[in-house]
């Protein structure tokens, strides 16, 4: 191997924890996904290589990926059968890296035999010129949800600099972040919480996605990334929930109907 060549290896779906598993047309699509990174210089080569674990074939599936603020997508792959593996290579323009790690994005799109949309998404970072080891923590704990919900991350700072982090939500298509990003002041060796907001735009119940919250800062001249991540599940919408609210509305209104037919004869 070349010694200005670096290759980045990152297994980020190996395991059941960290599959996205997702009921299909008449079975399930389950994609078990492996991204690497392959560095030259200024150069840089994004594999994701996967294999579907389901009983069902998915179509149409393609891979776009996110670093240093360029988007890359890949050739389309037709279809995968349920044990056929696939391999999806995209190639950024030249990029140009200063000191510390950069997070690296990536989502693979496909389709159901009923072309519904899904998507799989996994994430890892690299540090070509000189790495940097950030003095902070991150925790995102997991979460359940039908309509919208919240995921947690627990911030710590590991030393006594105060730092202004922020954090990015990465999704799957289907869940949007309620806000673009959120910044968090953290003084020295502080410990904070932030709510984050996720809502469903066409997620079915049943679907399990990871995601990943993005978290950078920069301090001396460094670029400094963390990528906790923890498991969304989808679940039914209940009823309750479903006409809680327009019972409520109902509820109040004739309320208000009966003070108004009580209070009327008074005044007369």
């Amino acid at each position: 191997m070349p010694k200005n060549k670096r290759v980045f290896n990152f297994l980020t779906l190996s395991t059941s924890f960290f599959i996205s598993t997702f009921p299909a047309f008449a079975g399930t699509i389950s994609l078990q996904t492996t991204l690497s990174v392959d560095v030259q210089g200024q150069k840089v080569v994004v594999t994701n290589e996967g294999t579907n674990r389901g009983d069902e074939s998915a179509f149409h599936v393609q891979a776009s990926v996110e670093l240093l603020g360029q988007k890359m997508d890949s050739k389309e792959v037709p279809e995968v059968r349920p044990g056929q593996s696939f391999k999806l290579v995209m190639q950024p323009g030249k990029l140009s890296f200063g000191p510390g790690r950069y997070p690296v994005l990536c989502r693979v799109t496909y389709t159901d035999a009923n072309q519904y949309p899904f998507t799989s998404i996994s994430a890892t970072s690299l540090a070509p010129i000189a790495d940097a080891m950030p003095q902070l923590m991150a925790v995102l704990e997991p979460t359940k949800m039908a309509q919208q919900g919240r995921m947690t991350l627990k911030l710590k700072n590991l030393d006594a600099t105060p730092k202004s982090v922020t954090v990015q939500l990465f999704l799957a298509r289907e869940l949007t972040a309620e806000q673009d990003s959120w910044t968090v002041a953290l003084g020295a060796q502080e410990e904070k919480t932030v709510t984050l907001g996720i809502k469903n735009f066409s997620a079915l119940a049943g679907s399990t996605y990871p995601v990943f919250a993005v978290t950078t800062y920069t301090q001396d001249e460094k670029h400094y990334t963390l990528l906790p991540q923890n498991i969304l599940s989808i679940q039914k919408l209940k009823l309750s929930d479903q006409y809680q609210t327009p019972f409520i509305v109902v509820f109040i209104v004739l309320i208000g109907l009966l003070i108004y037919w009580n209070v009327k004869p008074a005044r007369r």
